[in-house]
């Protein structure tokens, strides 16, 4: 039997091998004519991206918030009592504005001092925080001037004890006067009186021998929340004379801001009842601490006659508030990034 071998010529005669040729030429074209419109597409596009980088600038949008407040306080209302416009570390206790005797709040000054200051009676009393801060302002003279100078000779009074006095000096006339019952600082709890002891003797902070001590306190008495009441040259304002001895606690930031801007109390008091009132421009004082804060006057209004007031406060600060003894009350905002605080009220 013959061999068979194939030419090829069967092949290109075969319908089927002529089909599957026409059908791969026809996949390589398209596969061609694909891969050039692509190319032709990027080049059309690249000269258009190069154009447009070249002649127009990328605008950028830039939020500037150099001029926003660092920490925005959000206020919103309390319900205090309207009463308590007689109370706290920044009232008013002069010749013209009187107080009652304090029927709570009062602690023993020995129950809470620390070892270095002493009292000349352990029956003496203040309120809790300005005791706090005396133990603070007490330590510190101690390690600087490497003694403990203070001893306490005068705290809260009654009214039947500011009238003992009253009488007894009842000669003393203009400045010098002593205060009427109802009349006197020392009757808000919030003062004291201070003497000096050294090596078993006494001494005043007026005198030559307490000028160390005077120094210091006037430097330094602020940053624990403590002012000179009755400070040398504002007579006329006070109404009282000069006494070195006598220290009145209002908190840090406002005794720092008084120490700075030479103010007494009253001018103090004067200043934000004019200038800062709720929901105007607020006050703005350092806290001695790193912190600042926010101070304004909330005028009592109306409301003195309704027992109650609506009191502007922080939604997410702390915040502490005062009555003026006269007409409203002080709110301080201790303003701080909100991570490092929690909201927090108290009335001082």
């Amino acid at each position: 039997m013959a061999d068979y071998r194939s030419t090829g010529k069967e092949l290109r005669k075969s319908p089927k091998g002529l089909f599957a040729a026409l059908l791969g030429l026809a996949v390589l074209a398209g596969c061609w004519w694909g891969a050039m419109r692509v190319i032709k597409g990027m080049n059309r596009i690249e000269p258009k991206q190069a154009e447009e980088s070249s002649d127009q600038e990328v605008s950028v949008l830039e939020i500037s918030t150099a001029d926003e407040p660092e920490n925005k306080v959000i206020y919103q209302y309390e319900a205090v009592f309207a009463s308590d416009v007689h109370s706290g570390p920044l009232m008013i206790v002069n010749r013209d504005y009187p107080t009652e005797d304090i029927t709570d709040g009062l602690v023993t000054i020995y129950s809470m001092k620390n070892s270095f200051y002493g009292l000349r009676d352990v029956s003496l009393q203040l309120r809790e925080e300005p005791v706090r801060a005396l133990n603070e302002m007490a330590e510190a003279i101690r390690n600087e001037l490497g003694y403990a100078p203070f001893l306490i000779s005068t705290a809260y009074r009654t009214k039947a004890d500011q009238r003992k006095i009253y009488s007894s000096s009842i000669s003393a006339q203009g400045a010098n006067a002593p205060a009427m019952a109802g009349f006197s600082d020392y009757e808000t709890g919030y003062s004291v009186g201070i003497t000096l002891t050294r090596n078993g003797s006494y001494y005043e902070l007026s005198g030559e021998k307490g000028a160390a001590e005077r120094e210091w306190m006037e430097r330094n008495a602020a940053k624990y929340g403590f002012i000179l009441r009755y400070p040398q040259g504002k007579e006329s304002v006070t109404q009282f004379a000069y006494d070195a001895s006598h220290y009145r606690y209002v908190g840090a930031p406002h005794a720092l801001y008084m120490q700075e801007h030479g103010l007494c109390l009253e001018e103090y008091i004067e200043l934000l009842r004019s200038g800062y009132s709720y929901p105007d421009e607020h006050l703005t004082i350092p806290d001695g601490q790193g912190r600042s804060c926010e101070v304004f006057f909330a005028p009592l209004g109306a409301s003195a006659d309704t027992g109650t007031f609506e009191l502007p406060v922080p939604l997410d600060y702390p915040y502490t508030y005062s009555g003026n003894n006269i007409d409203g009350f002080i709110v301080t905002v201790t303003v701080a990034p909100a991570e490092a605080q929690t909201p927090d009220s108290a009335a001082e």
